[in-house]
């Protein structure tokens, strides 16, 4: 891999307050609230409340790949589960401009077990809330495509 590489802007925002309800898809919430409020790129900065299901995934190390890791085979578990701590990225995928999130949880599973990862586009479902904090970038936009260098999506200022 190249010598590390730090990028940074400073960026004006608005902060939006969020509580998504019960049934509520976890992505698709976080999207309807994005279109309404003309959010193109943020970050989820609190992400507490309760699942009827999760699906999620985490990388394993993986030789072949450039990175030396892929994302394992998702995982969905039923509820109750509760949400410990999360936060995300917001932004759009290069050439389509569509939505693009990246969104990480901390969260216990019916038996107490503490499992975090990666969230899935799918599968994620609000059990009775959902709260979040959304930070809308004002002058800053945030898209993602997949790293030359490392083959993974990853979102670029």
């Amino acid at each position: 891999m190249k010598d590390v590489q730090v990028s940074a802007r400073e960026t004006r925002k608005r902060t939006l307050v969020v509580r998504l309800g019960p049934g509520a898809g976890v992505a698709s919430g976080i999207r309807e609230v994005c279109e309404k409020y003309s959010v193109r790129s943020g970050a989820i900065t609190t992400f507490l409340g309760s699942l009827s299901q999760v699906a999620f995934t985490w990388p394993v190390p993986c030789p072949e790949a450039r990175a030396g890791l892929k994302y394992r085979e998702p995982l969905v578990f039923p509820g109750p589960i509760e949400v410990l701590s999360g936060a995300g990225t917001i932004g759009v995928m290069a050439g389509s401009g569509e939505f693009a999130l990246h969104l990480h949880a901390a969260f216990t599973d019916a038996e107490g077990r503490v499992w975090g990862g990666h969230l899935l586009d799918e599968g994620n479902v609000v059990a009775v809330t959902l709260e979040l904090t959304l930070e809308a970038f004002e002058d800053a936009c945030l898209t993602r495509a997949t790293d030359e260098e490392t083959g993974m999506m990853l979102f670029t200022l």
